[in-house]
């Protein structure tokens, strides 16, 4: 059995990146997209997704050495060479909302992960099922539904319905293979 890697594509990151350097049109598209500073496991790649954000919301272009002057470009290790490598890396600026649709989805992943430990957690402290039950439903749901467009899914029931390989660890712990457990939520919630 192979090792659980946390969901990331730092690739695709650079590459979104790279793209919005280069291209106004493909700095439009993810700006307005869903994408967040926040989406990024690259620290610096985070604080550069924000300056890149905030300059072009100030001008009609993004000057990568202008972008080196602001102090958290300075905090965060960001160098010219390291965004003439970015842009040089792009693979294509016309994809750059699909590179920003693959941050996204792994975001929505990683936050998934972190939900269901919490439930996890909350389960061998011995917490009230019903509770634990109806919590962990609602935080799944909130979390899943940011990542549901980019996973090609109209709502939280047909994510709910997928049939995703990493279903695994959504409650890791919590129910084994082969055992009898007892689901408890409210009617309707498709147990």
């Amino acid at each position: 059995m192979s090792a659980r890697r946390y969901p990331a594509d730092v690739d695709a990151e650079r590459a979104v990146l790279g793209a919005m350097l280069l291209d106004r049109a493909a700095l439009d598209q993810v700006r307005f997209s869903d994408l967040q500073s926040t989406d990024f496991t690259r620290p610096e790649l985070s604080v550069l997704y924000g300056l890149v954000r905030d300059e072009a919301s100030r001008t009609d272009r993004v000057d990568p050495v202008l972008l080196l002057s602001a102090p958290e470009a300075t905090q965060a290790g960001l160098t010219a060479s390291s965004l003439m490598s970015l842009m040089a890396e792009t693979p294509s600026t016309s994809s750059a909302l699909a590179y920003a649709a693959k941050i996204i989805e792994a975001s929505a992943r990683r936050q998934l992960i972190l939900e269901s430990s919490k439930i996890g957690d909350r389960v061998f402290a011995g917490d009230e099922l019903s509770g634990i039950a109806q919590d962990g439903i609602d935080s799944l749901l909130a979390c899943s539904t940011r990542g549901l467009d980019t996973l090609g899914l109209s709502s939280p029931a047909d994510w709910i319905d997928a049939d995703l390989a990493e279903a695994d660890w959504l409650i890791p712990g919590l129910f084994r293979r082969g055992s009898k457990s007892v689901l408890v939520a409210e009617p309707g919630l498709g147990k």
